[in-house]
């Protein structure tokens, strides 16, 4: 049989009917229905079922299932999963499939020819092989509608990921295409990391903890400055750009391939937690956005550390604030001492060692009481 498709607009906007007109919605708006109250956004999509099916448009019926499968693929609650399943066995009655609903569909195209193959669920869980339609020629269905209509629930994503502050390059290969804190990743990496979620100044105590993400979406801390405990902790991240962030406890603990963090202050103002950094094994740059508390913190686990970080953290340490200590790897450490019967030190040019063993006399020099120890 003919399968008459029509393509899904670029951007996520999906069109669908109603009774006297054709109404849209937008990126947006379905971003607002995946974030919103369970309860409500299925009412929603039971209302909007509802005007579909009474306009007997399969047009519109089309479109409307590829916002269903979207929300299918982020959610694992199994009352919202039974009631998507419900949505979907209506729209199958709807198309005359009551019995057989529909499995899964199959799409190849070879210049202006596509063909199209599909499974029919057969009522035991089982699927079997159906024809949908045999090639059909360019004017029916062509090669690009096919790939707009398997693309569209990632064109939609897409809109998503731009309106959370992140941005996509066209032109990259797939493993880099989606940008977020500088960071390149896949589609499935960025889909991870768009459902950890936010963090902002009601949002933050162990947000991330233990989630397999490489960062995390722009943060929405907009009233001061926060402090965040139990964050990211045992999590996966590579990259943390958080300017108003300030660590608590724990929380970077555990987070063995963060590479980078960008904080208002490395410290916390009002206590020290010596476990903030613990684990971070893969650390190479700290940035401070804003200023250096004086409160001891330890990087002792990150032998990694960058000479350009702990420059960064002298220059925003006030002269003559109270003295506080910075505890680092013995790598490190012996960099700045000058040891080189550590194989770390002794790799270092001349120039490169000079460097590091005048950064405690420059940070004396200028009145910045930070002392620099090791751990046992």
């Amino acid at each position: 049989m003919e399968q008459k498709t029509t393509p899904l607009p670029d951007h996520g906007i999906f069109t669908y009917a109603d009774k006297d007109s054709l109404g849209h919605v937008s990126a947006e708006e379905l971003r607002e229905s995946i974030l919103g109250d369970s309860g409500a956004r299925i009412e929603a999509l039971e209302r909007t079922l509802d005007t579909l099916l009474e306009t007997d448009d399969s047009s519109a019926i089309e479109n409307f299932r590829e916002i269903l499968g979207f929300l299918e693929g982020l959610t694992d609650d199994e009352k919202l999963a039974a009631r998507l399943a419900d949505i979907g066995r209506r729209l199958d009655e709807a198309q005359g499939v009551a019995t057989r609903s529909l499995g899964g569909v199959g799409v190849s195209a070879d210049g202006d020819t596509v063909e199209l193959t599909t499974t029919l669920n057969d009522g035991s869980g089982e699927t079997v092989p159906f024809p949908m339609s045999s090639q059909t020629s360019a004017g029916a269905v062509t090669a690009a509608q096919a790939r707009a209509i398997a693309n569209a629930p990632e064109l939609a994503f897409r809109e998503l990921w731009k309106s959370a502050g992140c941005s996509v390059k066209e032109g990259a290969d797939p493993p880099e295409m989606y940008v977020c804190n500088g960071l390149g990743m896949s589609y499935a990496e960025a889909r991870a990391v768009y459902a950890a979620g936010v963090m902002t100044n009601d949002n933050r105590t162990n947000l991330y903890a233990n989630c397999n993400i490489r960062t995390h979406l722009p943060h929405r801390i907009h009233t001061g400055v926060t402090t965040c405990p139990h964050t990211f902790r045992y999590s996966r991240v590579e990259v943390v750009n958080a300017s108003l962030l300030i660590p608590g406890n724990s929380c970077f603990l555990g987070c063995s391939r963060l590479r980078k963090v960008t904080l208002y202050s490395p410290m916390a103002a009002g206590a020290s937690y010596a476990n903030a950094y613990q684990g971070c094994s893969a650390l190479e740059t700290l940035v401070v956005y804003g200023s250096v508390y004086a409160h001891s913190f330890s990087l002792a686990d990150s032998p990694l550390i960058s000479l350009a970080s702990l420059q960064g953290i002298i220059a925003k340490t006030q002269p003559g604030m109270a003295a506080f200590t910075i505890t680092l790897h013995p790598d490190t450490y012996a960099k700045l001492t000058g040891d080189t019967s550590n194989p770390a030190a002794a790799a270092l040019t001349e120039e490169e060692l000079a460097k590091w063993m005048r950064l405690p006399v420059d940070a004396a020099d200028a009145g910045k009481n930070i002392t620099f120890t090791t751990k046992d």
